[in-house]
């Protein structure tokens, strides 16, 4: 009886290690697509883990009054064909018309750069002829950036809706 409730005390643990983030957030009752940093100020101070566990969840990009949310340029960072189906469908059916819109606002990076989906967003106009020189200048860039949301597992019409809602048109 001892060894079958260490293994299942065991595979819990293990269970629990190797889980999503994203599972763990929606395990404790939070929606990081939605959930705003500014609300876990507004949760009470006990237990203490709640506090953490929000913060661990929301999104930093997301306020509670929109209007501070709108910024003059923003950078996507995201490789084609990395097996995200809904980033691939945004790039191919969504990308151009919403550059169309926010001119030179919305800039993708150059093909040389890999890492994860994420939108860099910037409180100032981005020079995209000085990002895509060299990744020693795109590093220079990004790192200025005012928010940076991953994009990783979003869907199409998410990403869509972040870049249409949170860069001033053209």
């Amino acid at each position: 009886m001892k060894e079958l409730l260490l293994t299942i005390l065991i595979s819990y643990h293990f269970a629990q290690c190797f889980s999503s983030p994203l599972q763990k957030c929606n395990d404790w009752g939070f929606n990081p697509s939605t959930l705003s940093c500014e609300t876990c100020q507004l949760l009470p101070s006990t237990p203490s883990t709640l506090i953490t566990e929000c913060q661990t969840c929301c999104q930093k990009f997301i306020l509670n009054n929109p209007k501070e949310t709108i910024y003059k340029s923003a950078i996507l960072v995201a490789t084609s064909n990395r097996g995200d189906g809904d980033l691939n469908d945004f790039l191919e059916k969504d990308w151009d018309a919403l550059v169309d819109r926010k001119g030179d606002n919305l800039l993708r990076t150059p093909p040389y750069v890999y890492s994860p989906p994420v939108v860099y967003f910037f409180n100032e106009w981005v020079d995209g002829e000085k990002v895509v020189k060299s990744y020693q200048d795109f590093e220079r860039v990004v790192n200025m950036a005012d928010e940076e949301v991953g994009i990783g597992g979003w869907k199409r019409d998410d990403i869509r809706e972040l870049l249409e809602a949170y860069i001033m048109d053209e």
